[in-house]
Parts: C-alpha cells; sequence; structure tokens
C-alpha cells in the first residue's frame, strides 16, 4: 500500500518521501512471496522497486518513519502504511526459545528442519506454514479452531492450499482450541472431546493474523494538513485492499 501510494502522488507531481525501516521494500509481500506457489507476488514488489526511482521518488530504506523525521520535512500530507503486528497469544508460561510466528519463520529469522512443529491458526497464513515447513522435512501438526481450514481465502486459492495439503505429510487437527503453552506442552481441547489433551513438540509457529500498527498514525494525528491510514495499519486485510487505499489517499492528496 504505501509503495502504491507513493508511486501514484509522485504521477501526480507531488514531492514524495518514501520511509522503509527494513533494507528493502515490499513488508509482508516479501514475507508472503517466501509461502509454496506464491513467489510471483514478488513480481509486483520489484515493478514497483523499478517504478518508484523512475517518478522521483525518495526511497529511505533501513530509516523507520518517526513523528520527528516526518515533521522535519514540514510535510503537508503524511500517508501512514505502517502496517500491522503478528498476534501473540498471551499464555502465561510461553517460552519465546521454543516460539515464534509465522512471519519469523517467512522471513527466515528462525530457520526449523527435521523438527517436530505444532502450528497454532489454519487460516491461509497457517496453512502456507504448515507446507513450507513440511517441505523442509520437518513434521508438521496444524491446529485450528473452526471445523474448516482457510475459510480467509479466496474460492480457488483455497481449493489449492486444501488440495496441497491433502498431498502433504502434514497432520490437521480442526475444531481444536489451543488452550494453553508451558514451555514445549501445548493444551489442546477438542469439540468432540471435553478433556483436554497435550501435544509435545519442539516447537510453537503460531499464525494467528495480525493488529494494526496505527502508532505513528496516532503520534501525528492533529500535526499536519492530511493524514491518510491505510492498509493493514487500517485493519488487516488482503493485499488488493491496500493497494486500492494507497491509490486512493495518494489521489486525494
Amino acid at each position: 500500500g504505501g509503495m502504491t501510494a507513493a508511486l501514484v502522488a509522485a504521477q501526480r507531481q507531488h514531492e514524495v518521501h518514501l520511509f522503509e525501516k527494513e533494507k528493502a521494500l515490499g513488508g509482508q509481500l516479501r514475507f508472503a512471496a517466501q509461502a509454496p506457489h506464491k513467489e510471483k507476488l514478488l513480481w509486483f514488489v520489484e515493478y514497483l522497486e523499478e517504478m518508484l526511482p523512475k517518478a522521483g521518488v525518495s526511497v529511505h530504506l533501513g530509516s523507520e518513519a518517526t513523528p520527528e523525521t516526518v515533521l522535519a520535512l514540514k510535510p503537508q500530507a503524511v500517508i501512514v502504511a505502517s502496517g500491522g503486528t503478528p498476534v501473540i497469544p498471551e499464555f502465561s508460561a510461553l517460552d519465546p526459545s521454543f516460539a515464534c510466528t509465522a512471519w519469523d519463520i517467512l522471513r527466515g529469522s528462525v530457520v526449523l528442519e527435521a523438527k517436530d512443529v505444532v502450528v497454532v491458526g489454519g487460516g491461509v497464513v497457517g496453512c502456507e506454514v504448515a507446507l513450507f515447513l513440511a517441505e523442509r522435512g520437518n513434521r508438521v501438526t496444524l491446529v485450528e479452531m473452526l471445523p474448516h481450514l482457510a475459510v480467509d481465502a479466496e474460492v480457488i486459492t483455497r481449493i489449492e492450499l486444501l488440495k496441497a495439503l491433502g498431498a502433504s505429510s502434514v497432520r490437521i487437527m480442526t475444531s481444536t482450541r489451543c488452550m494453553d503453552v508451558e514451555g514445549r506442552r501445548v493444551v489442546y481441547l477438542c469439540d468432540a472431546d471435553p478433556r483436554t489433551s497435550e501435544l509435545h513438540p519442539e516447537y510453537i509457529v503460531f499464525a494467528l493474523g495480525t493488529q494494526p500498527n496505527r502508532a505513528l498514525f496516532d503520534e501525528l494525528s492533529g500535526k499536519v494538513q492530511e493524514l491518510f491510514l491505510i492498509g493493514d495499519a487500517r485493519e488487516p486485510r488482503k493485499i488488493f485492499h491496500a493497494v486500492y487505499e494507497g491509490a486512493l489517499a495518494a489521489t486525494q492528496v
């Protein structure tokens, strides 16, 4: 969303500065492209990377936008596309030495091979991460509290995803709630059984969605003439929502 907003605004003859705290543009799209059969998502990122300098956008890589850095430029308008942060459950005895998020796996900051892994959350991302891990020799159990997997996926995507899971070694546990995590002990409850049971994996991966990261927007509120909030920073949704909102905000500046 932020890259699209920057490009459209620059094409409309505005002076545009794009801040990115990572060393490369693309945000969550770069992570998503690591999932099986999603590599073509990088084509869109690469296209925008090529177009931004041609349009005259000043790109600041490895530079997180703060209220101070933004206000120092004396902008007339600011579009905040700060994305979201992974949801991590607040289990009392959760040990970060044995747990991470789906983002950590896809960005490569946690590498697992030939491990017993439990993935908690069977939405699109959870299913994709389960396949990603299984392809690397891990023994994966996918736990989802709903009776069906990937209910947040579009129809064709869901069909292909479920087909791939069916052909994989991933063990699927639907209608199953993760009740607690203590170290490497996962306590779960199946809808069909009132008694709790346990899993004892070597690693736990949480794929429970994202929550908006709107801190910068809130800090800039009332300090700039025009302020927009787009993409997952507004509400976690699909890629096309972020792209649309970015383009729309740029045309309203």
